[in-house]
């Protein structure tokens, strides 16, 4: 850890909800479609519901149970089996749920700051999507639980990331524009499709040119969206399965670089950055490889329907030279950093952990483990200095 003579910044950690984290400021007309936790039958356990529908993510609020920070991290390196017994109970643990304890283990891990993403959080909106009313007032209450309880970066350490949801334009632009009254450098969106509809759709336009007017960067990190429902039910599949049941090919269509390839996508070819040239993304914890096989595609594609249908309009550069100025990376501990580093720029690459989640590293640090090919000043830029431009802190802060 005190091998790099400075402190990292982790552009990718999480936190577990309170209890409280979307009824504590409902609106009062909502109050009764607050989401909220339900008992079960198993002692000491709850689940996430909003009225008599609960979050399909998982059968238990994770709060309660979870897999111990890295349990996962040999399986997903290749090195072993996917087999975890090591259980933790974060409501017991105040470094996962609240800031000031947090802060201690961050410096404890050799980490000046972090990018903050939500659990629960990010199995919102795909269930939920049916009554858009509720979705945003309980979006809102979040956001400003998230705001008091982690902050949006005042104190230089803790940068959480609130939710939008496109459901609603009117909404999604009033929130971003308060969001980014408050300093907050981030705002948070789903992968995938919004109601039938691609997210760089026109109609979104509202929205997009308020995040250029704002300088907000929209992050799309792995999430529960409608790519199970799509294709689950037209595989042989069960689309209601919570995702620690999901079968291989769920976690092929669902999960593993489709929905973030998907949407990338369109935001290309929907010609998205035509459009809004100042416009930034960062995704997170949908790794790396997916850039290569999508710059293919997307050329390909692009040069195939040359004289075809453009929505957004067409594209005046190929889309490989239009995405490496607008999207940021923070790629998996397992990934071809080299690789993504040529293909993006080295800028445009950010260290994550996703710590303390089981299928993140047991501790942030261990991503050193896995870099390869580096030269000390990449590392720097990877480890600390893109993500400090980011979050608009100093670069080159040593310890």
């Amino acid at each position: 850890m005190e091998a790099l003579g400075y402190r990292a910044i982790d552009a990718d950690q999480h936190y577990f909800e309170t209890d409280d984290c979307f009824t504590r400021y409902i609106e009062p007309k909502y109050r009764e479609r607050a989401i909220h936790l339900v008992p079960t039958d198993e002692p000491n356990r709850a689940r996430w519901a909003l009225g008599d529908k609960f979050v399909r993510l998982t059968p238990h609020n994770l709060a309660d149970s979870v897999s111990a920070p890295g349990s996962f991290e040999e399986m997903y390196a290749g090195k072993a089996a996917l087999t975890s017994t090591d259980l933790i109970r974060p409501r017991d643990i105040p470094a996962l749920m609240q800031r000031e304890p947090r802060c201690a283990l961050m410096d404890a891990h050799n980490i000046q700051a972090q990018i903050l993403l939500p659990t629960l959080g990010l199995a919102i909106e795909h269930d939920f999507q049916g009554d858009v009313g509720a979705l945003c007032a309980n979006y809102r209450s979040f956001n400003l639980w998230l705001e008091e309880d982690w902050g949006f970066g005042a104190d230089g350490r803790n940068f959480a990331v609130p939710m939008i949801t496109l459901l609603d334009v009117d909404w999604a632009v009033e929130e971003t524009e308060r969001i980014a009254s408050l300093g907050c450098p981030f705002v948070y969106l789903k992968t995938g499709p919004v109601a039938g509809r691609s997210p760089a759709d026109p109609v979104f336009n509202r929205f997009w040119r308020t995040v250029e007017e704002t300088a907000v960067r929209v992050v799309f990190h792995i999430d529960t969206t409608e790519f199970n429902d799509l294709y689950a039910k037209h595989w042989s599949e069960d689309p209601d399965r919570n995702v620690r049941e999901y079968s291989p090919l769920q976690w092929y269509h669902s999960i593993i670089e489709r929905p973030i390839m998907d949407t990338v996508a369109a935001l290309l070819l929907h010609n998205l950055f035509g459009r809004f040239p100042e416009v930034q993304i960062m995704t997170i914890e949908h790794g790396g490889g997916w850039v290569r096989p999508l710059l293919r595609l997307v050329d390909k594609a692009a040069k195939i329907a040359a004289n075809g249908c453009w929505l957004g309009g067409p594209l005046q550069d190929l889309p490989s030279d239009i995405l490496p100025n607008h999207l940021s990376v923070s790629p998996y501990y397992e990934d071809d950093i080299r690789d993504l580093i040529d293909l993006l720029g080295l800028d445009r690459v950010h260290f994550g952990s996703d710590y303390p989640h089981p299928e993140g590293l047991r501790e942030p640090m261990r991503f050193l483990t896995y870099v390869k090919d580096l030269t000390e000043d990449e590392l720097r830029m990877v480890m600390r200095d893109n993500t400090a431009r980011l979050l608009g802190l100093p670069v080159l802060e040593t310890v």
